[in-house]
């Protein structure tokens, strides 16, 4: 690579690692929820709020749905 390439103003730990900064290739450009199909952005655990919200119900149930589970399994 040349000097030519380089642009001007750039901080030098950029400049002399040029090269492999240019093969990480383009940042991502979203986060989308990780349900298939969900078109939603990622706020935490990469679960959109709906999703994280269902899954926080699903993995911690309330002291009442614990109860109802327990009695329609018997």
């Amino acid at each position: 690579m040349n000097d030519d390439t380089i642009p001007a103003g750039l901080p030098d730990w950029v400049a002399d690692n040029l090269a492999e900064i240019l093969s990480w290739g383009p940042a991502p450009e979203g986060r989308e929820c990780f349900i298939p199909g969900c078109r939603r952005d990622a706020s935490l655990n990469g679960l959109c709020t709906p999703h994280r919200q269902r899954a926080k119900r699903a993995w911690h149930p309330s002291p009442s749905e614990e109860n109802r589970r327990r009695r329609s399994k018997s």
